[in-house]
């Protein structure tokens, strides 16, 4: 190139030279993966070739590390090749390696460690082991509050009965093989009449599994209740109650319900006895707590 006057020096190009702006990513072949590069001459440096297929079209001398890779695992294999000439691959010191730009995703955690963040959110079909706690709900009556008196042998849902409190709670999504464990306190009462016989109270759990239709069907936990003996004589008993009951889930109800109830019942069929729960506030609440059991 002519100039006039005294041209200028030869120097490297810098940074400098270079306006901001001026070369972007897209101006960076290393950013593209190609479907084919050559290699071939002296790999003295680390070295790499983003690249489907990488051809041998010369002699290879390798003294450090030759990286094949690809942006991603695409399913897909780096292929190794010749230009169909015979090509020798030597060297001291060095490596041929094919590996991946970003780490493929861990499918399995096992083996892995730390922490899981406060923002991740367990799906509905992950498996714990046996004994895990999936879920606990609870609820109670602080007020002073009795149940209506039954003198029936049959079953009576204190739920049912026309007191206004709820003698019971749901438990939603349990799981059918698991196990509920359901846990009450709350104060039995018991009266008889009769000298003569022996007068039994019951109070027994029941739960309502909803099956989708609307329809719920009871089912009464034989032996999985509490009893009172009062003896043969004319008598009354208020009995403190804090009980604990392992129930087996035998069904998940479509509705993704199961409804456990405080129930109640006598025993004797005469003597006139009689059967209530009573919670009164701040001494004896009614408290029931559901805790759902990987089984």
């Amino acid at each position: 190139m002519a100039y006039l006057g005294t041209p200028p020096k030869s120097r490297v190009l810098s940074s400098a030279d270079i306006a901001t702006g001026a070369v972007t990513l897209d101006d960076i072949s290393f950013t593209d993966q190609s479907t084919s590069v050559n290699v071939s001459g002296n790999i003295d440096k680390h070295t790499m070739r983003l690249s489907d297929e990488v051809v041998i079209d010369g002699d290879l001398n390798i003294t450090d590390n030759l990286i094949l890779s690809k942006i991603s695992d695409d399913g897909n294999a780096i292929t190794l090749t010749t230009d169909g000439s015979t090509r020798t691959i030597e060297g001291t010191g060095g490596s041929l390696e094919a590996s991946t730009l970003t780490q493929t995703p861990n499918a399995s955690l096992t083996g892995m460690t730390g922490t899981v963040g406060s923002g991740v959110t367990i799906g509905s079909d992950v498996t714990f082991p046996a004994g895990h706690v999936i879920q606990t709900v609870a609820d109670s009556i602080t007020t002073a509050a009795d149940s209506d008196t039954t003198s029936s042998n049959s079953l009576v849902l204190v739920e049912r009965c026309s007191n206004i409190y709820d003698w019971k709670k749901t438990i939603t999504g349990v799981t059918s093989g698991n196990w509920v464990v359901v846990e009450m306190n709350f104060m039995f009462f018991m009266s008889r009449t009769s000298t003569d016989l022996v007068g039994s109270g019951y109070g027994i759990f029941h739960s309502t599994a909803d099956d989708g239709s609307g329809t719920s069907t009871i089912y009464e936990t034989s032996g999985d209740g509490f009893y009172i003996h009062i003896g043969s004589a004319t008598n009354t008993t208020w009995q403190q109650m804090a009980v604990a009951h392992l129930l087996y889930v035998h069904k998940s109800p479509s509705a993704g319900s199961n409804t456990y109830y405080l129930g109640q019942k006598v025993y004797a069929s005469s003597g006139s006895p009689a059967t209530r729960i009573h919670s009164s506030s701040g001494k004896t609440p009614f408290v029931i707590k559901l805790t759902e059991v990987q089984a």
